[in-house]
């Protein structure tokens, strides 16, 4: 899909693999990760003792707490961005059905602010997501930054 094109070509395989369903069903498909790691043979000893601690203490690796608050900050992004674009596009059609350029001028401008806020709030995003992308093993999937332009243009399309 759109995301795919800031993937990896391996990503993108495996995303593609995911989408013809060549995942489902595997063993252990729907079940809690197990972390305590003493039915793994390839679990090294020191993490062994590591998940077990983390189990018997209820504590989540802090890059899957990083991910749930990623998929959050993404889902608001795209909800107030879509919002934003909405009221701005209402408003350039209403300018235009009046002929009033400076109402035209002013949601320019108010848009133009907007952007800016979102260019930031993206900023902050795309640093979680590269503190994420180092934390996360090197067998999970890593995050795509997010483009406010790229953003804004798929949104236009939807």
């Amino acid at each position: 899909m759109a995301d795919d094109m800031y993937l990896s070509p391996i990503e993108q395989a495996i995303r593609q693999a995911m989408r013809d369903g060549l995942f489902d069903n595997l063993p252990g498909e729907g079940k809690p990760l197990n972390l305590n790691g003493s039915d793994d043979p390839n679990t090294p000893d020191d993490m062994r003792l590591a998940y077990k601690i983390m189990k018997d203490n209820d504590v989540v690796p802090d890059w899957m707490m990083l991910s749930e608050l990623l998929d959050q900050q993404k889902k608001k992004i795209h909800y107030e961005l879509r919002r934003g674009l909405r009221a701005y596009n209402g408003a350039i059609h209403d300018a235009e059905r009046d002929g009033d350029l400076g109402r035209r001028h002013r949601a320019n401008q108010t848009w133009e602010r907007l952007l800016s806020t979102f260019h930031e709030v993206i900023e902050h995003y795309n640093r979680n997501v590269l503190t994420y992308n180092i934390k996360a093993p090197s067998m999970v999937a890593k995050r795509p930054y997010m483009n406010l332009e790229h953003e804004v243009k798929r949104m236009q399309r939807e």
